[in-house]
C-alpha cells in the first residue's frame, strides 16, 4: 500500500475505517492496519488490532511468518519508545532535499564532509569510504593522502563491522573528533517489516578498534533520532555542544527535515505526550541564535550557557555580582564534567558488552556507572535549583 510505504499513516487509518467490518477482519488488512498503528506510535491501538490478527486462523506458513514479523516489530518499537530521549532543540528546518544538504554542509564543514558513501576528515587527509567484501558484507576503507596530494588508493585500511544484520547497507558515515566514534545509517534488505530497524534507514553508532581494524557491534540510536522513515545522517560537535540530524519523516515529496540540537541536554523522557516527543516534529525551540539553524562559526567560541530556564539562558558570567557563590557555580561545572566522563565510559562499556565482552563483569561495571551517573544527575538538579533560587527574585543583583 503506497500510503503505508510513504509513512502517511493518517491516510492508512482513513482507508481502514472506510472498510466494512468484514473487510477490516481480513488478515492482510489487519496486518497493514496494525503496522500503521505501530509505526505511528499508537501502541494501544496496535495491541488491540494485533489481538484480532492473532485470533485469525492462518493456513499458510508464509502468512504465519508475516504475523510473527508484526509481533516482533511491535516488541522492537515498544522497547525503543520506552527508552525515548528528550533533547533541547536549537532549530529545525523543512526544505527541499538539495537545500537541506547544502545547509548542513555549510554549517558543519569544519567537522569534515559527509556524503552518501564517504566521510572526508576536516584536514582533508583521510577518507572513510563505504565498500563491501566478496560476500557483499558492508565494510569501510580508510584512504590516506600522500605527500603530493594524491590518495594512496592501493593501500587502504580495511575496517570490518562486527554484528551487522545480513543483507544490510551502510551510508552517510560521520567520524567524531576522537577518531574512534563513528555514526552512520543502516538499512536492512527491502521489505515492509524490518527485523532490526524501525524502517528505512536507521542511525547507529559504533567504536573503531584501531588495533584490530574493526568497528564494534553498532548500537541503534534511541528515539527521537530514529523513526519508521529514512533517518539519514547524524553529526555532532561535542566540544561546542551542537548536533545535527537529517530525516525524511513526514517530509512530503522531495523535502527533508534538519534538526540542530544540544547533545548535552539528552535525557530519558518519562513525562506525558511520549508519542510527540518520539516523533520530534514540533519541538519547543531553545535557539542560541534565532533565525539561523545554528550559531555562526564566528560565535562558536562564545561562552555556552550553564543551563536554560524557559527561554532564558543562564551564563556563568551573568551570575557574577549576584548572590550566587562562585564556589556553587564551580561545583556545578565540576559535576557536569564528571557526568560527561561517566556517560562516555558507560557508552564504551555498553559497546563492549554488545561486542561480546565478559558479560558478567561488564554488566556489573555498567550497573555501577549507571548508579554513579544518576548520583551526578541528582546533584546537578539540586545545584541548578539552588543557583536559580539565589539568582532570581531577591537573590538577583539589581
Amino acid at each position: 500500500m503506497v500510503a503505508y510505504r510513504e509513512g502517511r499513516y493518517a491516510d492508512v487509518e482513513h482507508w481502514y475505517h472506510s472498510l466494512s467490518r468484514r473487510d477490516q477482519r481480513r488478515a492482510e488488512t489487519l496486518r497493514l492496519a496494525t503496522l500503521s498503528a505501530i509505526n505511528d506510535y499508537r501502541l494501544e491501538t496496535a495491541r488491540e488490532r494485533l489481538e484480532q490478527y492473532e485470533g485469525i486462523r492462518l493456513r499458510g506458513e508464509e502468512e504465519r511468518a508475516k504475523r510473527g514479523e508484526v509481533v516482533a516489530h511491535l516488541e522492537l518499537v515498544e522497547r525503543l519508545l520506552s527508552n525515548s530521549r528528550v533533547v533541547a532543540t536549537l532549530d529545525t528546518l523543512v526544505a527541499p532535499r538539495a537545500e537541506v544538504w547544502k545547509r548542513l554542509q555549510r554549517e558543519t564543514s569544519y567537522l569534515g564532509e559527509v556524503q552518501e558513501n564517504t566521510y572526508l576528515s576536516p584536514d582533508g587527509k583521510s577518507r572513510w569510504q563505504v565498500g563491501s567484501d566478496a560476500d557483499c558484507v558492508p565494510l569501510f576503507y580508510i584512504y590516506h593522502q600522500l605527500g603530493d596530494g594524491r590518495w594512496d588508493e592501493a593501500n587502504p585500511e580495511v575496517v570490518r563491522v562486527n554484528g551487522l544484520p545480513e543483507g544490510c547497507q551502510i551510508s552517510y558515515p560521520f567520524v567524531g573528533s576522537d577518531g574512534t566514534t563513528i555514526y552512520f545509517s543502516l538499512e536492512e534488505e527491502k521489505g515492509e517489516v524490518p527485523q532490526h530497524t524501525l524502517g528505512g534507514k536507521d542511525l547507529y553508532v559504533s567504536r573503531y578498534n584501531r588495533a584490530e581494524g574493526v568497528l564494534l557491534v553498532p548500537t541503534q540510536l534511541m528515539l527521537p533520532f530514529n523513526s519508521p522513515m529514512d533517518d539519514f545522517c547524524y553529526i555532532v560537535d561535542e566540544e561546542q555542544d551542537q548536533g545535527w540530524m537529517v530525516s525524511g519523516r513526514e517530509a512530503r515529496g522531495d523535502s527533508l527535515r534538519l534538526w540542530c540540537f544540544a547533545p548535552s541536554t539528552l535525557a530519558r523522557y518519562e513525562g506525558e505526550n511520549l508519542r510527540e516527543v518520539a516523533r520530534w516534529l514540533t519541538p519547543e525551540l531553545k535557539p542560541r541564535k534565532r533565525g539561523n539553524i545554528v550559531a555562526s562559526p564566528a560565535l562558536r567560541n562564545r561562552e555556552e550557557p550553564l543551563f536554560w530556564v524557559g527561554d532564558d539562558a543562564i551564563y556563568k558570567q551573568r551570575l557574577q555580582g549576584s548572590q550566587v557563590p562562585e564556589g556553587l557555580v564551580a561545583e556545578y561545572l565540576k559535576v557536569q564534567e564528571l557526568l560527561k566522563e561517566c556517560e562516555a565510559s558507560l557508552e564504551a562499556l555498553r559497546l563492549q558488552l554488545g561486542g561480546g565482552g565478559t558479560a558478567t563483569q561488564l554488566k556489573e561495571e555498567v550497573l555501577s556507572l549507571e548508579k554513579e551517573s544518576e548520583g551526578y544527575r541528582t546533584r546537578l538538579f539540586t545545584l541548578r535549583n539552588e543557583i536559580i533560587r539565589l539568582w532570581s527574585g531577591k537573590g538577583r543583583s539589581e
